[in-house]
């Protein structure tokens, strides 16, 4: 058993530690391409953000420069201040040079809460080096 407990707010650009963030003052537009974005945008209204504007697109998206323009233009005839998104979804995004609204991530730590011992041994299964198969086994 895991709980996800987010961390803090990081800026995509321009650079800047973290974000002042108080969520409940702030209306805060998610842009996700996550496969479960209804829990990304559930976990930003627990903290108390009023999420009214949201962009979704489908698990593992490549976001284009054109993409964020367009949501970044949405916010601004809103007059909305600052766009979050997932910290899975930030890597995937193309960096922009001073945008109008600025892009903060969402960082999330995951807590194990039982099964520590059965999560120990998947990671050290995971990570213990295999031995390289000889080519002759695929074509004997």
């Amino acid at each position: 058993l895991a709980a996800r407990r987010p961390q803090l707010l990081l800026i995509l650009a321009p650079r800047r530690p973290e974000c002042p963030f108080d969520a409940a003052t702030v209306e805060t537009p998610d842009l996700s391409g996550i496969a479960a974005p209804e829990s990304f945008e559930g976990g930003l209204r627990k903290l108390g953000a009023n999420v009214d504007l949201a962009k979704r697109y489908i698990d593992h998206h490549r976001y284009t420069e054109t993409e964020l323009q367009s949501f970044i233009n949405r916010c601004l005839r809103r007059d909305l201040q600052m766009i979050v998104t997932t910290e899975k979804d930030a890597v995937r995004m193309p960096r922009l040079n001073k945008p109008e609204v600025p892009i903060y991530f969402l960082r999330v730590e995951i807590e194990i809460l039982s099964g520590h011992e059965s999560w120990e041994q998947c990671v050290a299964r995971i990570c213990q080096p295999q031995p390289l198969l000889s080519p002759e086994r695929f074509f004997a």
